[in-house]
C-alpha cells in the first residue's frame, strides 16, 4: 500500500486502497480507519476504477503505530461492502 515511510503529522499525500471491485455504481466510497489507540474514523474517499483514493489531511495521522484501513463502498442499489483490511505503519519523527 505505502511504498515510503510516513510520519506523524504527514499531510497532502494520497492514500490508495485497492478494492479489486468495479466502483462504477458506488454512490459513496470511504476508507474506515482504526488508529493505534483503537479510535475508529472514516475518511471520505474518491473512487477511481477499482481503487479508493484519499488525500491525508491535518490531524489524520496524529499517532505513531499501526493503523488498520479498510475500503467501504455503498452501491446504487443500497448494498454495502467492505474490502480486505490492510496495515499502515506511521512512525514518530526521526525513526
Amino acid at each position: 500500500m505505502v511504498e515510503t515511510k510516513w510520519y506523524v503529522g504527514t499531510t497532502g499525500v494520497k492514500l490508495v486502497v485497492q478494492t479489486n471491485e468495479d466502483l462504477t455504481n458506488a454512490v459513496t466510497t470511504s476508507i474506515i480507519v482504526r488508529k493505534p489507540d483503537g479510535t475508529i474514523v472514516e475518511w471520505g474517499g474518491v473512487p477511481n476504477d477499482t481503487k479508493i483514493e484519499y488525500v491525508i489531511q491535518e490531524g489524520d495521522l496524529d499517532q505513531a503505530g499501526v493503523y488498520r484501513v479498510q475500503a467501504k463502498a455503498i452501491m446504487v442499489d443500497g448494498s454495502v461492502w467492505f474490502g480486505e483490511t490492510d496495515t499502515l505503519v506511521i512512525y514518530e519523527l526521526f525513526e
